[in-house]
């Protein structure tokens, strides 16, 4: 564009690594817990990356460098790893081990190491916000009560044994859906390449035997807040107010749509022309039967009865006939979440950083000199480290 507009710098964004990922699925969570010990999917996930043959490769892949990691939610169970494609073959070993091994009780796991760490993680996790989704969640659907905490409760951790993690074990491992999920340019060459290393995986075949413990509901939308209408709050102090609704599956996608229509509505009421909250937030849970979309504003007590007349009011008008307004969103959130799903920003920021801040400066390291300086560092304030 000439001097007048200035420089332009392109990339094509492709980075000198190939990146590969593999999942390894299981699926069951923590709806499928025993009604006396919530958190044991949880717990098993711990136990299952303390089996010492999985525990070396899991610190061994670690160890260079690769991402590594598992979550459980209420309806599945995860173990994934993304690294680059030489090293691909480490991580599908990996998943090998983790759908083959067996919970040995003879064996040093660690159990009441982890069973100390997962109630450090319930008191970690016991935030405000968690608390209202909790408790928005279980008036939804108190069959569900406590199943919704997928870390469990402090009685049922407590409660747990090393016996009832491996009888949970053998019973996914036998009946529940396991499957790997592959992603990476070129995956499926990769793999056509080392099908003789893998045939015991059989490619797009997933078949569950166990019994769907899903949730299963005719509910009719009832706005349910968690600030307002169970809780006392003073109208001069700040509170987190949260509302819930749930969609079911047919309806998921539009949820979705509609959930960010209230937020965008909210947002234009709420900041824009009242100045009563700084945001208004979205917080998500897809389950098999539906989807539930927690509205979040953070407030004083005294604006609780007018926000709560305002999500009413936007589900009288999203009643009437709003299809037209609904169907401009959907395209704006399908193209925000295909920007969000490709790393085109991020390569946009890396180039942006290498021209300015970075310019100039190389990938290579010299670690000697770091040494040094650092072994001389006594007298330099900034190369101290400050404590509060």
């Amino acid at each position: 564009m000439g001097e007048e507009y200035g420089t332009i710098i392109t990339s094509d964004g492709t980075g000198s690594m190939n990146i590969m990922a593999a999942g390894c699925w299981f699926d069951s969570g923590s709806f499928s817990d025993p009604s006396n010990l919530p958190g044991l999917h949880h717990f098993l996930e711990h136990i299952l990356l303390n089996i010492p043959n999985i525990k070396k490769q899991f610190h061994k892949l670690k160890e260079k460098g690769i991402l590594v990691n598992a979550f459980t939610s209420h309806e599945i169970m995860c173990f994934y790893a993304a690294s680059p494609e030489e090293d691909m073959e480490e991580i599908m070993e990996f998943m090998k081990e983790l759908l083959s091994s067996k919970i040995d009780p003879n064996e040093d796991l660690g159990f009441e190491n982890e069973r100390n760490i997962i109630l450090s993680e319930l008191e970690y996790h016991n935030i405000l916000v968690e608390h209202a989704r909790e408790s928005i969640l279980n008036r939804m659907f108190p069959e569900l009560r406590d199943r919704f905490r997928i870390l469990g409760t402090n009685e049922g951790i407590k409660s747990i044994r090393l016996e009832d993690v491996s009888e949970l074990y053998n019973n996914i491992a036998n009946r529940s859906c396991r499957f790997l999920t592959l992603c990476g340019n070129g995956i499926d060459q990769w793999l056509m390449d080392k099908q003789e290393r893998y045939q015991g995986f059989n490619k797009n075949t997933c078949h569950s035997g166990q019994e769907d413990k899903s949730i299963h509901t005719n509910l009719q939308y009832h706005p349910v807040q968690s600030a307002g209408e169970a809780l006392h709050y003073s109208k001069d102090k700040i509170v987190h107010y949260t509302a819930g609704m749930f969609f079911r599956k047919e309806f998921r996608k539009e949820g979705q749509v509609f959930s960010e229509y209230v937020k965008e509505q909210l947002t234009e009421e709420l900041r824009e022309r009242l100045s009563i909250t700084y945001r208004v937030e979205t917080s998500n849970l897809n389950f098999r039967s539906g989807y539930v979309t927690f509205w979040m504003i953070k407030t004083l007590g005294q604006n609780v009865p007018l926000i709560t007349e305002k999500i009413h009011l936007l589900i009288e008008k999203m009643k009437e006939e709003q299809a037209a307004l609904l169907n401009q969103l959907e395209r704006k959130i399908r193209i925000r979440n295909s920007i969000k799903n490709n790393n085109v920003l991020s390569s946009l920021l890396k180039l942006g950083y290498e021209n300015t801040i970075l310019k100039d400066e190389t990938d290579d390291c010299d670690f000697i000199a770091f040494i040094k300086t650092m072994q001389n560092r006594k007298g330099d304030f900034y190369q101290n480290v400050i404590e509060l």
